[in-house]
């Protein structure tokens, strides 16, 4: 469009921008008078650059932060992001909640409300605890309190005041015996330790495994290459079978077989029987010859049309077995189990194997872990036990002495006005946006195809 055009919108439509700000300003107004009223209160602490030094030899020195000039950026990020974590720990939540009770109602006497209600934030070297509630004074006093109890326990935790000589000696007797002890105990597991024969055992039965494993999968190709060669020959006789049928079609049925066919007929039914593979087939070799011998045409034509069923059905189970097997072998399939269900020496010792392998590797996963456990907690014990060496070393020369970590800034008041909701501010945004939203039907409207 046009600036002409978009003129000559404005002008035709300027009562859709005009209705949009009014009935926007008017709900934004009346929202904002009966939204709840939120006040915000801030209580402010310093945080404090003076620290306390105390030289404990000329080699080593035990200094707090004496100014900012000793502090790195970094170490100053570090130092007011543990501050803020602090400030918004649970337990200086419950602490602070604990002093509140009396004066908060009881749907709000809970530390998920009161941390819902505050925002602890740096800026600059002040800690601003941030409070929002229904109340301006309610919000001025969880403020307050919040910072009162956050200073008592920032300034307790840094604090340089030293427990006394016995204290620490308790601590130092303690911990030296912690340590003797787990270092005992890691002594004597590794004294003991199964861990090399429990390997050992494992290595020797994954071995063995592997070898039945392999002569498994060899007697498992064997049987493929005999079951080929065994349905090629089945292919061949069947083939046989069907050249002597050819020859005999044309012979009259009553006709007599010479002793040359007899011959040849009975051969094929001693092959296919010789070709059995081990496996329960009943072939019908020798059924309804005669007495005499003498065998007709059509006696031969219906013998061997049942040698030839019998010789396809063997070669079709022959064939499904070799399909199954070929299946599992390219598929990587275990073939741990015995053929059929029945019962195999050698697949039920590679299933007892790999159970017993199982279990061992299990025993020494456990092994590992009681020995990790033992070292960690030793590890730990000896940790504590320096902690506590060089903290007893200090205390015999540090007399009492206090550091300030935070110190109160100012407190919070209560708000005059709440932050949330302003009728006034409300209401302009509401008619900036419904005159926005008219302007914006306007060209809609005036784009929109006519029929």
């Amino acid at each position: 469009m046009t600036l002409k055009e978009i003129l000559g919108t404005l002008r035709r439509r300027f009562w859709l921008i005009i209705a949009g700000a009014l009935i926007a300003g008017v709900v934004a107004a009346v929202l904002s008078l009966v939204w709840p009223r939120t006040y915000q209160a801030e209580a402010l602490l310093l945080i404090s650059k003076l620290r306390s030094n105390v030289t404990l030899d000329p080699r080593f020195q035990t200094v707090a932060e004496e100014n900012v000039v000793n502090m790195t950026v970094q170490e100053d990020q570090v130092r007011r992001q543990t501050l803020v974590a602090l400030a918004q720990s649970p337990d200086v939540a419950r602490q602070t909640l604990m002093r509140l009770k009396e004066e908060l109602p009881t749907e709000q006497q809970s530390v998920g409300y009161l941390k819902s209600a505050i925002d602890v934030h740096t800026e600059g070297n002040l800690v601003v605890f941030s409070v929002r509630a229904d109340d301006p004074q309610k919000a001025a006093t969880i403020a307050n309190v919040w910072a009162e109890v956050y200073r008592t326990r920032v300034n307790r935790l840094y604090s340089g005041t030293s427990p006394s000589e016995a204290q620490i000696q308790g601590q130092l007797e303690d911990a030296r015996a912690s340590y003797e002890s787990t270092k005992s105990a890691v002594e004597a597991f590794l004294r003991q330790n199964p861990e090399g024969e429990l390997t050992r055992q494992i290595d020797q039965k994954v071995q063995i495994l592997a070898d039945l494993q392999t002569t498994r999968l060899a007697a498992a190709k064997q049987r493929e290459s005999a079951l080929l060669s065994y349905i090629r020959q089945m292919d061949q006789l069947v083939l046989q079978v069907q050249s002597m049928k050819q020859q005999l079609a044309s012979t009259s049925a009553d006709a007599s077989l010479t002793a040359g066919e007899q011959f040849s007929l009975f051969s094929l039914e001693s092959a296919a029987y010789a070709q059995q593979d081990g496996s329960p087939v009943t072939l019908e070799v020798g059924q309804g010859w005669p007495v005499d011998g003498n065998l007709t045409a059509g006696q031969a034509l219906e013998h061997m049309g049942r040698l030839a069923d019998t010789l396809k059905t063997t070669k079709a189970a022959a064939q499904k077995e070799l399909d199954g097997l070929s299946l599992d072998l390219l598929g990587g399939k275990d073939l741990l189990a015995p053929p059929g269900g029945g019962d195999d020496t050698s697949a039920t010792r590679i299933a007892k194997l790999q159970e017993e392998i199982n279990a061992l590797q299990a025993e020494l996963e456990r092994q590992k872990t009681v020995k990790q456990d033992l070292i960690d907690a030793r590890d730990v014990a000896q940790q504590n036990h320096l902690t506590v060496m060089r903290k007893a070393a200090e205390v015999q020369i540090l007399s009492q002495l206090t550091g300030v970590e935070v110190e109160s800034a100012a407190e919070a008041q209560a708000p005059e006005v709440p932050v949330f909701p302003r009728p006034l501010l409300t209401t302009v945004l509401g008619v900036l946006a419904g005159g926005l939203a008219g302007l914006a039907l306007a060209v809609v409207l005036e784009l929109w195809p006519k029929v």
